[in-house]
């Protein structure tokens, strides 16, 4: 008789619900999914194309003494990358860099011109571009001609041609090799650190890599990557650093957040550290977030931690004053096939987090513009279309330059009229459909009783959760209304309680729509969701976040 696996074993003992979901998504590999060996499920780093003349090019600096700047984005997964570099070169001992990251709204994406003849005025050797730099051709032209070497660190589609860089490490161009494409740009620096560890010449010690696995799964959670592959992985195993780590500033904002840190979750890291450390970079104070992930003085966390937490609270302010606008356009919206919409009036930074909402209640890629500095400039969000492909498709003249991935992005608008470019998007809105989105698995019924920790920790061993491995949604087929309240400091969001006459469970929707808010105390509903842990006020609660409402 053959043994069992120890992922079969893990089926067996499942939640039965929570079996019925796995189930369901047909897993190839059983072992690596419920059971994922951090030494064996990650690839070798030294499958990319050029990752050898990189590990050399820098142990040739570092021997040198040579100046490096590492050119980093400033959102969720680019800060955190640079924390990595500032990590790294911390470790080995090595001074002579400097960490720039641009100002989202004064600088906007992407490495410039301008920037560079400041680091050739500093007399800069080496420039490395973190999650950024696949499109900076006149810069890293500049940059060569400057007689400085330029490595591309990034994740973002390329133009039809390369910049001319020394050393371009980027797991989507079509000729890199490397087995997984969906790394972030943080992603990618990991398995740069897995490389130099790897290197004797660096002397790391053996286990610095997965000390930065933390940073890792922040940029793979808040940039909503594919959680499948190397980044669950990732994101699973970065999980565990970040429920007990060192760093003063995170744990501060932790408390800040109101969340335990040993209980963290995806969510939190979604909803409440990704938040703040995009708040820093839509409010063009991306260091406030570096050197909070950066610093190891606990009062100096402390005091970084209570300013993320302002900026975060001022960012949220502006963005609902934003909504508030953004609805006075969309309400009565026509059936255009994409949203596109703008004001030069609205803040560009300020955008994506409106535009991500307006692209989840219409289920349409949308494009939001502001203008700021006399250009106008904006985001885009999707959930079943590639809004770069869209934005690629398009006659050069309306744009002056883009960005991003499948599912966001950037945009500068070229000297065209906005409602040409509105027209022009929704023309190629077609065409740019994800293949498989919506094959996601249809909702397991439960009752109200069945909503239990057993089912939540049987739930854990599915995860981690997000883009390509969502959290499973379930059914609740009839159930009764017994209380209901809307709360948040625009209303936005609503409680609901909910009773089958034999069980009664607290229930919420973040962000509810006009049917959620209008639902009364005694119907009779069915409710689509998803359980989760929350630890918001540092309280360990079971909750059932609901999607939609049906009522019967």
């Amino acid at each position: 008789m053959s043994s069992r696996t120890t992922a079969e074993k893990i089926r067996d003992e499942l939640h039965p619900l929570a079996r019925t979901v796995l189930d369901n998504r047909n897993i190839d590999d059983l072992d690596v999914y419920l059971s994922p060996q951090y030494d064996e499920v990650l690839h070798d780093p030294y499958l990319f194309r050029q990752m050898q003349d990189f590990v050399n090019r820098i142990h040739q600096a570092v021997e040198n003494e040579e100046r490096i700047v590492v050119f980093s984005d400033f959102d969720t997964d680019g800060i955190p990358a640079a924390v990595m570099w500032h990590d790294f070169f911390g470790e080995i001992e090595f001074e002579n860099f400097e960490i720039y990251i641009p100002k989202r709204d004064i600088e906007g994406f992407g490495l410039k011109p301008e920037q560079v003849k400041g680091f050739a005025a500093d007399d800069t050797d080496l420039i490395i571009t973190v999650d950024c730099g696949i499109r900076s051709h006149e810069a890293i032209e500049a940059a060569k001609a400057a007689g400085m070497d330029v490595v591309i660190l990034d994740h973002h589609v390329a133009a039809e041609t390369n910049p001319p860089a020394d050393i371009i490490i980027n797991p989507a161009l079509e000729e890199e090799i490397y087995p997984f494409k969906k790394l972030c740009g943080a992603g990618v620096v990991f398995k740069c650190l897995q490389a130099f560890e790897a290197d004797d010449r660096f002397d790391l010690p053996k286990n610095f890599t997965k000390g930065q696995l933390g940073m890792a799964a922040i940029a793979t959670i808040s940039d909503m990557v594919p959680l499948v592959g190397e980044n669950r992985v990732l994101a699973h195993f970065g999980l565990k650093i970040l429920r007990q780590t060192t760093r003063p500033g995170l744990r501060e904002l932790y408390q800040k957040g109101r969340i335990q840190g040993r209980e963290l979750t995806e969510v939190d890291i979604g909803f409440t550290i990704g938040s703040h450390i995009n708040a820093a970079s839509r409010l063009d104070q991306p260091y406030a977030a570096f050197n909070l992930l950066t610093t190891r003085n606990h009062q100096e966390g402390k005091e970084l931690a209570k300013e993320l937490n302002r900026l975060y609270r001022e960012r949220k302010r502006r963005t609902a004053k934003l909504k508030l606008d953004v609805a006075k356009i969309t309400d009565g919206i026509s059936d255009e096939a994409a949203i596109t919409i703008g004001s030069d009036e609205w803040k560009p930074a300020l955008l994506g987090p409106v535009a991500h909402g307006l692209s989840d209640a219409y289920d349409r890629p949308v494009f939001l513009w502001g203008k700021m500095n006399g250009r106008r400039k904006g985001s885009a969000r999707a959930g079943r279309h590639n809004v770069v492909g869209m934005l690629q498709a398009l006659d050069d003249s309306y744009l002056n330059a883009y960005g991003g991935h499948e599912m966001a992005g950037g945009f500068e608008i070229g000297d065209v009229d906005p409602d040409d470019l509105a027209a022009a998007l929704s023309s190629v809105a077609s065409d740019h459909e994800i293949d498989g989105y919506g094959d996601g698995d249809d909702p397991v019924n439960l009752q109200l009783s069945d909503i239990s920790w057993n089912l939540y920790q049987s739930l854990e061993k599915i995860g981690p959760f997000g883009v390509g491995n969502e959290a499973p949604m379930f059914r609740l087929t009839d159930v009764n209304v017994d209380g209901k309240r809307i709360f948040g400091a625009g209303n936005e969001h609503v409680s609901l309680t909910l009773t089958d006459g034999d069980s009664e469970h607290e229930t919420i929707c973040f962000f509810a729509d006009k049917q959620m808010k209008e639902v009364k105390s005694g119907q009779s509903v069915a409710v689509t969701g998803a359980i989760e842990k929350t630890t918001f006020g540092f309280r360990r609660q079971l909750r059932f976040r609901m999607e939609e409402i049906t009522i019967l």
